[in-house]
């Protein structure tokens, strides 16, 4: 096997690469981030649960107190035995736990079909809401533990509450968003594998862990496709801000990120076929495993709690905390470069609690750094906050994270500044930039860049960008999941040439930069950030990104360019004659508009006749019409869009992004 077909980060799974692709089998509802399909049953007959219940081992010498239960549920399509290997290695990676297992038999259009029989009139859309609302899932939870009661089991339930407090539940893909709710009121502790809260992350939507009280495991796939980790950044990084407040190893034992290295998302499961057409990569890990590694950080982490002494669940919470710490290496360049901050700080130092965790707003930016080990970082480069997502009195939101704003305003600070860099250095100097960043369509298009000389001297360009997040700005894709999580930019800047005529220069001063340039500075960028294996993998195995020229719109207004121009990702598959390794080529092009300057304005009027001449003369000698000329606009990549098609989405065989 090569070199650089093996995962991009550490061993501690004990996950060994493949030699060849793995085959795959798979179905998931998540992928698409929307409801779940809805059959209207009323009448079938109820079938009898077949739940896979997996004793503690005979020769266990684990005490009583330890005993737990295991709960699998599978995801959309799938059944208990394809669980069992997964429950099995959990079983066999917590030998100080007395561990049952019950691998679900779970009937999602049964589930909807009791809904319709305590509510036949509801409607499609309403179905979701009722399956938590009418008892539903907590019944279906009861009832698995009370099959693997009946086989032996021993439940520990709080009076009054209802809780059991030690059954745990592994929700894989569909079942994590279906079954969040219910966990929430009824299990000591959550594990979402390839799974996520909301059904509708794709769309923004993400709860925050300081909700969960209790403890919970992001757990999923380095190449899972279908259920990207990059959705669930924003989890992982409340993680984050939990290490740093209360230490790294309380934050491993109640908060885990762990990622498999190489697997997909077939791999969850014990389903060795993956599905294409759903969006998933080719696993570059074994399968079994694959299945092995996700069960042992499942054992790990309920002996973590468990286990009958302290010795025993720290040397758990030790190992599962070297689990975490090697995920956060490996994608903590992807935290950085969208803004939410030094992960792999976080689990390595830790911060001791107080408010004083929360670092400074002011930290300074290191996206561009290359990639150096986490344990050279300090927790102080960029800040971890908790909660930012949140939208007071709801339990979710679609807020942006305080540096994602500060990194887009970093990236169009500095892409205005090379547009402008064919002015005189000494103008150059003075520049003052002014980012105002927008997350609505309406208010890009109602505010205009402009410039303002002050009495210092210096000069004062106020530019604007949308933060454009793909399923946001444009809805509708087959598969939302599998489109970036990180933004594209749309930038609307003010050209050298309306700089230097505002401040009385002579002379012709050309655009200092394209789109394709800052496409290709925010690849080089992501490139330069991620581990030296990511890359040979990216080269290897992806779509080469490549730049073409900017789409030039000169006949399109500003209105119609903004909320109809897109970027272009147009797949070419190699020639035979040509000696490249990886899939092919993925060319992107940027749109991009400019407007005319005071002096070009007016020297297109003397060319044109009758009211347009005079229009556009009036426009070029009215000071509040400056602010509609010499502009530039285009789309282009963030640094953290670039990295993730680096780390993810160029080994889709498919191109999702278009």
């Amino acid at each position: 096997m090569h070199q650089a077909q093996r995962s991009c980060f550490g061993n501690r799974l004990g996950v060994r690469s493949a030699g060849t692709p793995v085959p795959f089998r798979h179905r998931m509802w998540p992928g698409d981030g929307v409801p779940m399909p809805v059959t209207r049953v009323r009448s079938a007959p109820a079938k009898a649960p077949q739940h896979l219940i997996l004793a503690p081992s005979a020769d266990s010498k684990a005490p009583p107190e330890t005993e737990c239960l295991l709960v699998l549920a599978p995801g959309f399509g799938l059944g208990p035995q394809d669980f069992k290997a997964t429950a099995e290695a959990a079983q066999a990676h917590a030998p100080h736990v007395r561990l049952w297992a019950a691998c679900m038999d779970l009937d999602y259009m049964g589930l909807n079909a009791k809904v319709m029989q305590q509510h036949p009139d509801a409607k499609p859309q309403e179905l979701g809401a009722l399956l938590n609302t009418t008892g539903v899932l907590d019944q279906t939870l009861n009832d698995v533990k009370d099959a693997a009661a009946a086989a032996g089991f021993k439940p520990r339930t709080t009076v009054g509450w209802g809780r059991c407090t030690n059954l745990y539940l592994c929700a894989q893909s569909a079942a994590g968003v279906t079954f969040a709710t219910a966990a929430f009121k009824s299990v000591a502790g959550l594990i979402l594998l390839a799974s996520t809260i909301d059904g509708r992350y794709s769309y923004s939507k993400q709860a925050s862990l300081e909700d969960w009280g209790r403890p919970i495991m992001l757990l999923g796939g380095e190449l899972d496709g279908q259920m990207r980790w990059p959705w669930l950044a924003g989890l992982a990084a409340d993680a984050a801000v939990l290490a740093q407040k209360a230490g790294p190893l309380f934050a491993a034992a109640h908060q885990p990120f762990v990622l498999v290295p190489g697997a997909n998302h077939a791999q969850t499961s014990n389903a060795p076929q993956p599905n294409f057409a759903r969006g998933d990569i080719v696993a570059q890990a074994d399968q079994a495993a694959a299945v092995d590694a996700f069960g042992k950080a499942i054992g790990t982490l309920l002996t973590c709690h468990e286990g009958a002494d302290r010795s025993t669940r720290q040397a758990a919470t030790d190992q599962l905390l070297v689990m975490v710490r090697e995920t956060a290496e490996s994608v903590g360049p992807y935290f950085m470069a969208s803004g939410m901050g030094d992960l792999g700080a976080a689990w390595v130092t830790g911060r001791q609690g107080g408010p004083e965790a929360t670092v400074s707003l002011e930290s300074p930016d290191t996206t561009h750094h290359s990639h150096p080990p986490s344990h050279q970082s300090t927790s102080t480069q960029q800040p971890l906050l908790q909660g930012t997502r949140r939208e007071a009195g709801q339990g979710i939101s679609a807020a942006l994270h305080p540096g994602a704003v500060q990194k887009a305003e970093r990236f169009v600070a500095a892409a205005q500044l090379k547009l402008a860099s064919t002015l005189p250095k000494e103008v150059l100097s003075k520049l003052r930039v002014v980012v105002q960043t927008h997350t609505e369509v309406e208010a890009l298009l109602f505010n205009q860049p402009r410039v303002t000389e002050q009495a210092d001297g210096s000069v004062v360009v106020v530019v604007h960008a949308l933060l454009a997040f793909s399923n946001l700005v444009r809805p509708g894709a087959k598969l939302p999941s599998c489109r970036p999580t990180a933004p594209e930019y749309w930038l609307k800047l003010k050209r050298p040439q309306a700089v230097a005529e505002e401040l009385g220069l002579s002379g012709t001063f050309a655009d200092g930069v394209t789109g394709a340039a800052l496409n290709q500075g925010a690849l080089d960028a992501a490139l330069a950030a991620v581990s030296p294996a990511t890359v040979q993998r990216y080269k290897q195995h992806g779509w080469q990104l490549t730049f073409g020229e900017d789409v030039k719109t000169a006949d399109i207004n500003a209105e119609k360019f903004i909320r109809e121009g897109t970027m272009a990702f147009d797949p070419r598959q190699y020639e035979q004659q040509e000696q490249h390794k990886g899939l092919g080529r993925m060319i992107v092009q940027s749109p991009v508009l400019t407007s005319s300057s005071i002096s070009e304005t007016k020297q297109q009027a003397q060319g044109k006749q009758g009211p347009q001449a005079a229009a556009m003369v009036a426009a070029a000698d009215d000071p509040y019409m400056h602010r509609f000329l010499g502009n530039w606009y285009t789309k282009v990549m963030s640094v953290a869009q670039a990295m993730e098609w680096v780390m993810l989405d160029s080994l889709r065989s498919d191109n999702t992004w278009a």
